[in-house]
């Protein structure tokens, strides 16, 4: 994957992560049922951090030699 691509996807990723840690902290005022949105937001933030950190290595280690 080129630079480029790899940094728009990477700005790209960055709003969904932090609406995901939103949620997760959003989801320790008083709910009727809140363990199931503790989990979903704790595992999309995870998922999203990974695919983050990820994709900025790959843009700043650039493409592979030829």
């Amino acid at each position: 994957m080129q630079r480029l691509p790899a940094l728009l996807l990477a700005l790209l990723v960055l709003p969904l992560l932090a609406f995901s840690a939103f949620g997760f902290l959003a989801s320790f005022e008083p709910l009727p049922n809140p363990l199931p949105w503790r989990i979903g937001y704790a595992v999309a933030a995870l998922v999203l951090a990974t695919v983050e950190i990820r994709l900025l290595v790959r843009v700043a280690k650039g493409p592979p030699p030829r």
